[in-house]
């Protein structure tokens, strides 16, 4: 984890991995857009189970971005393995 000190402030960064249609949900682009950004290398990706993988620091998402709800945010952690999906049952 990289920590960054802005104006004595501590923010964690925390890398997160998203796939083509999460980030473009994100970062509200095309699938299209997405995939020109990762052949072109204009993104930090890699292929997982034969799917590219965007890894995005979380502080790099858009705060107007509400798209990322808390959902969202659960099942990037249990990907990653930050935390267990909870159980709503």
């Amino acid at each position: 984890m990289n920590i960054q000190v802005t104006d004595n402030q501590r923010i964690d960064s925390v890398i997160v991995g998203l796939d083509v249609k999460e980030y473009a949900k994100v970062f509200s682009v095309s699938e299209k857009t997405v995939r020109i950004r990762i052949r072109e290398k204009k993104v930090n990706c890699y292929k997982q189970n034969h799917k590219w993988v965007i890894r995005v620091d979380r502080n790099e998402i858009p705060d107007s971005s509400n798209k990322l709800d808390n959902q969202l945010i659960s099942e990037i952690d249990s990907f990653n393995g930050l935390r267990p999906k909870d159980d709503h049952r």
